[in-house]
């Protein structure tokens, strides 16, 4: 009897103690800058902490205005978490591989009642991959108010993704009724944009460029998930320099600039490039050239 009781206490004291690991973690990333919280998570993934490593997966998936994209990388860190025993990190795995159903969303299927526990306990990432089981329908029948519900708890812990889902999920809440989504959501993509989270900074600058018409802060805000590495900001920023939206055109610069988006997995820049050969902008006139890049556009 006492050994039964022995194991279970030390089994608590290990919950214990993961927990608030996890804690300690999750207030550095969340509180600290990248490049001050990146060592010391670092640090823990190598004694195989597999919250550590999946925080380094959010980290290269993101950019966080430190990190150059990586979503191949991000994708063996969440894997490796998930190997370890991170409840929540086959999350992470399974969205990438929806709709297909392989092995990373049967794990996922196996660890949503864990996801749900921690979410009810404030996990800020369990929090938000039950706002996502609301809004794809994985797990729980679809809900936008309840997807937004949980993305706002982990919002509110100022987790950069659940900002821009907040800002994406508000206009199929409000349904189109009135106009109030439109500031809010501007507010939510500027607080995700601001922690350097890539894919809202490009959001963020759609915003300026389509809905405010202020292209100088658009141009400021294109050019920062551009530079790291987020392919359709750096395809964006091409079209800036070809047509000369801010200063002169440069059809030079344009030409750089669609070439980091074809790096980067752009089809489209394929045909861009291929248009400023056909006319000789930027490079010199070169029929060779152009026919490679549209057959580069096909064949991508």
């Amino acid at each position: 009897m006492e050994s039964n009781m022995e194991q279970r206490g030390m089994q608590a004291g290990e919950k214990r103690i993961g927990r608030e690991e996890t804690g300690e973690l999750d207030r550095l990333f969340l509180d600290l800058p990248p490049r001050e919280a990146y060592p010391l998570i670092l640090a823990k993934a190598w004694e195989g902490s597999g919250r550590a490593l999946f925080l380094l997966a959010l980290y290269l998936d993101g950019g966080y205005g430190t990190f150059f994209l990586d979503q191949g990388q991000a994708r063996v860190y969440a894997s490796a978490a998930s190997q370890v025993g991170d409840p929540v990190a086959p999350a992470f795995c399974a969205l990438k591989d929806l709709p297909n159903v392989g092995e990373s969303v049967r794990v996922f299927v196996r660890q949503r009642e864990k996801i749900r526990a921690l979410a009810a306990e404030g996990d800020f990432l369990a929090q938000y991959y039950r706002g996502i089981m609301y809004a794809y329908g994985e797990g729980e029948d679809p809900s936008y108010e309840d997807a937004l519900a949980w993305f706002e708890q982990s919002a509110a812990q100022g987790f950069a993704a659940a900002q821009l889902a907040m800002g994406s999920f508000l206009r199929l809440v409000d349904g189109g009724k009135n106009g109030s989504w439109r500031e809010k959501r501007l507010g939510w993509y500027q607080k995700a944009a601001a922690k350097g989270h890539a894919e809202a900074q490009l959001r963020l600058a759609q915003e300026y460029r389509l809905r405010c018409h202020a292209l100088d802060q658009a141009r400021i805000w294109y050019e920062r998930a551009a530079r790291q590495g987020h392919p359709a900001a750096c395809e964006i920023m091409g079209t800036f320099w070809e047509n000369g939206y801010v200063g002169r055109a440069d059809p030079a610069q344009a030409l750089a600039w669609y070439r980091r988006a074809y790096h980067r997995g752009s089809r489209t820049a394929c045909f861009a490039i291929a248009s400023l050969y056909e006319e000789g902008r930027g490079v010199p006139q070169s029929w060779q050239q152009a026919a490679l890049w549209y057959k580069k556009f096909w064949e991508r």
